[in-house]
C-alpha cells in the first residue's frame, strides 16, 4: 500500500483493553494516531503516532488532528468508557468524518434527556422524575443524571434516610439526581446491530444467559428501529437495558461502548470479537453469527 494512501485511524485509549484493537488495526495497515492521558499506556507503544491527549481535551483534539492532517476518507475508533465517544464524536464532526453525531452521544449519556427521548418513540420508561429532594414513599433508585457510573445510582427503600450524596458536581452530576420508580420484572440486555440484536437475560449483574426466546412486539421493535435511525446509530452497535414486567417492556438504558457480555459470549463460543467489532465499527462489514445457531452458556463477567 501505498504511503499517500494509507488512512488514518485516530485511536481514543490505548489502555490494556484497547491493546487487542490497536493489533488488529495496524494488522490492517490503519496508520494509527493513538491518544491517552498516560503516556506509559500499554498500547503506546503499538501506535504510528501517539498524542498525550485526553479524549475529554477538545482543543488538543482539534490541535492533534490539524497537525496529522486528518480528513473525511480518515477514521474514529475507541472501545473507551462512553465519554470517549463524546470526544470522537467531536473530533469527527471538526474533521468530517463519517461517525456517531456529537449530540447522539450525548443523549445517551444523559439520562434527563434520553428518558423522555424514549418516550417520544412510545418506548416505556420506569416512572421517573428530577429529584426534589423529597425521598419517596416507595422503592425506587436515586441516581446522577449523567453516564453511567455505577457511584451514583442508590437504592433507596421506603423508610431508609437519606444517602451521602456528591456535594459538588462533577463530570457524572452535572445538573440533577433523578429519581425513578423501582420496576420489578425480569432483566434483559438488548445488543442491536444491523437490524438484528443479541438479547441477554441477567440473572445477576455478574452472570446472564443468552436469551433466545426473547422478541419485541412489532410496534415496539418498530419504534426501536425508527428511534436508532434518527440518532443515526443503526449502524453502529447499541446497548440497551431493559425489564419486562407483565408483559411490558420498560427501558433503563443505552450504551455505546463495547458489550462485555456479547464479547464473553462470541468468545466463549470460538468467535473473535474484537474482530468483528472493530471490522462493524470501522469498516462497516457486520459479520457477526447467527444467534439462533450458537450454543446455550452462562456468561460470567
Amino acid at each position: 500500500m501505498a504511503q499517500d494512501k494509507i488512512t488514518k485511524l485516530l485511536f481514543l485509549g490505548c489502555n490494556t483493553d484497547q491493546v487487542p484493537y490497536l493489533k488488529i488495526a495496524k494488522s490492517k495497515g490503519y496508520f494509527v494516531v493513538g491518544t491517552d492521558l498516560n503516556p506509559n499506556a500499554p498500547g503506546v507503544s503499538l501506535c504510528d503516532k501517539f498524542h498525550n491527549v485526553g479524549y475529554e481535551d477538545y482543543a488538543g483534539l482539534v490541535e492533534l488532528g490539524r497537525k496529522e492532517e486528518f480528513g473525511p476518507t480518515d477514521k474514529v475508533f475507541t472501545a473507551g468508557s462512553q465519554f470517549a465517544y463524546l470526544g470522537a464524536s467531536f473530533f469527527a464532526e471538526e474533521f468530517k468524518i463519517p461517525f456517531i453525531s456529537r449530540e447522539s452521544a450525548l443523549l445517551c449519556l444523559d439520562k434527563s434527556s434520553f428518558y423522555p427521548f424514549f418516550e417520544s418513540y412510545r418506548l416505556n420508561v420506569p416512572e421517573w422524575k428530577i429529584w426534589d429532594g423529597v425521598l419517596p414513599d416507595h422503592p425506587a433508585y436515586l441516581k446522577s443524571d449523567f453516564g453511567k457510573s455505577p457511584n451514583y445510582c442508590y437504592r433507596i427503600n421506603l423508610g431508609d434516610k437519606l444517602p451521602d450524596l456528591p456535594q459538588a458536581h462533577d463530570r457524572f452530576y452535572r445538573k440533577y439526581f433523578i429519581l425513578q420508580k423501582e420496576m420489578p420484572g425480569v432483566h434483559f440486555r438488548i445488543n442491536f446491530f444491523g437490524g438484528k440484536f443479541f438479547a441477554f437475560k441477567k440473572k445477576t449483574d455478574a452472570e446472564s444467559t443468552p436469551a433466545r426466546d426473547f422478541a419485541f412486539d412489532p410496534k415496539t421493535r418498530g419504534n426501536i428501529d425508527r428511534m436508532l435511525n434518527d440518532l443515526g446509530l443503526s449502524k453502529h452497535l447499541v446497548k440497551f437495558d431493559i425489564i419486562e414486567n407483565e408483559g411490558k417492556i420498560y427501558f433503563l438504558d443505552i450504551g455505546l461502548e463495547p458489550p462485555m457480555r456479547l464479547k464473553l459470549y462470541l468468545d466463549k463460543t470460538g468467535y473473535d470479537f474484537d474482530t468483528l467489532y472493530f471490522e462493524h465499527l470501522v469498516e462497516g462489514k457486520i459479520n457477526y453469527p447467527e444467534f439462533s445457531l450458537l450454543p446455550d452458556i452462562v456468561i460470567k463477567k
